[in-house]
């Protein structure tokens, strides 16, 4: 499987990987003083959220990339509309399993995420500008 942004898959699945250990692993240390049962449920609680939520959040703003023609929703909708829904479902997965300090547990996610999703649109906006001018290198 080759590494580049043209593989959706890859697109997604690296960074979900990449995430669910990352966040897993501080979910663990910002728990671990409420004793190892409450911060190994919080880390794989987050880890599980993390590698999903970054696998669905990509796959969403592609979706939402495709709803308008027009720059700027193209760029509002699908940071603004995955960055809620996602950060809204890791509060509920958290007061769902009890994790003690939500707060400070799922910041990085939501902040990090934020700039992830910033970062996957302004893919889509070159990867599409790059299309539509090979298209009409093509047609010339």
């Amino acid at each position: 499987m080759r590494l580049t942004t043209n593989n959706r898959r890859t697109r997604i699945l690296i960074p979900a990987i990449g995430a669910a250990i990352v966040y897993g692993s501080w979910a663990l240390y910002a728990n671990w003083d409420h004793g190892l049962s409450s911060a190994v449920k919080a880390s794989l609680t987050q880890a599980a959220m993390s590698f999903f939520f970054t696998a669905f959040i990509s796959s969403l703003i592609e979706y939402l990339f495709t709803l308008s023609q027009r720059l700027l929703f193209r760029f509002l909708l699908p940071v603004f509309g995955a960055s809620a829904l996602t950060s809204s479902l890791l509060v509920l997965a958290h007061v769902m399993v009890g994790t003690p300090e939500i707060v400070r547990t799922i910041l990085p996610s939501i902040v990090i995420g934020f700039i992830y999703g910033v970062g996957y649109t302004i893919l889509l906006i070159y990867k599409s500008r790059s299309s539509v001018e090979s298209l009409k290198k093509v047609s010339d």
